[in-house]
């Protein structure tokens, strides 16, 4: 099993991925200094199974990162590392998609803890701040934009996706939305192929009614009139 990992700090690479190669089993470590340098690998080998990518790097971020692999449509599961538990960043990179948090200050067995975890299908949370971050996370329930949201994640969509679809139900073509999002077309269509996927639906007319349906676009009668298109 193939576990690429990001970080600038040359004596925490090589420390992580000796932990990594301790702990046993079949895992394979890739070790690349910045976020480029980790999608190039990505492009190369598509049979990685985690990307560990540090929070804080010059030029690209982990939240940067996570935001090119979703506008590649690059779809390897992400864990965060970083040397803070900030419940903001914590919040941030769970809502961005990533399937951990993780400390770098963690040993051995709580490292292996957390990738079974995550390879069991759950999202790890470092110990001791799960109910801090469940009330900051309680505190969006009044939030429209952020109940939006959660309702998307639930369902698999993509912050991106999110915003192609409220794009998509105000009647937008795919190169409005590319202009809108900056992206290029073929990425947008991408988006709404995964959104008819995701949505069980055929075409974008019925993407947008099931949308309605589940709360994820704004109201029906605060919206204009669209004229649907397969472009």
């Amino acid at each position: 099993m193939k576990l690429l990992i990001i970080d600038d700090h040359p004596l925490f690479l090589e420390g992580i991925g000796l932990v990594l190669r301790q702990l046993g089993g079949d895992f394979e470590t890739i070790e690349v200094d910045s976020a480029p340098a980790g999608l190039q690998k990505l492009e190369e080998q598509p049979d990685i199974a985690l990307v560990l990518v540090d929070i804080s790097m010059p030029g690209m971020s982990g939240f940067d990162f996570i935001e090119e692999l979703e506008q590649r449509q690059i779809t390897t599961p992400v864990a965060i590392l970083s040397a803070t538990t900030n419940l903001y960043d914590v919040k941030k990179a769970i809502e961005m998609g990533a399937l951990g948090f993780i400390p770098k200050a963690s040993d051995k067995e709580e490292m292996r803890h957390a990738l079974e975890t995550i390879f069991s299908g759950e999202v790890y949370i470092p110990p001791g701040i799960e109910d801090q971050l469940e009330a900051l996370m309680a505190a969006d329930d009044t939030d429209p934009e952020a109940v939006l949201r959660s309702r998307a994640r639930q369902l698999g969509i993509t912050r991106r996706q999110l915003q192609v679809l409220q794009l998509l139900a105000k009647g937008y073509t795919n190169r409005r939305i590319a202009e809108e999002l900056n992206l290029t077309e073929r990425t947008v269509k991408a988006h709404v192929s995964a959104l008819f996927s995701l949505l069980n639906v055929g075409n974008r007319t019925e993407c947008v009614l099931e949308a309605d349906r589940l709360g994820l676009t704004s109201a029906p009668e605060q919206r204009k009139e669209f004229t649907l298109s397969d472009e």
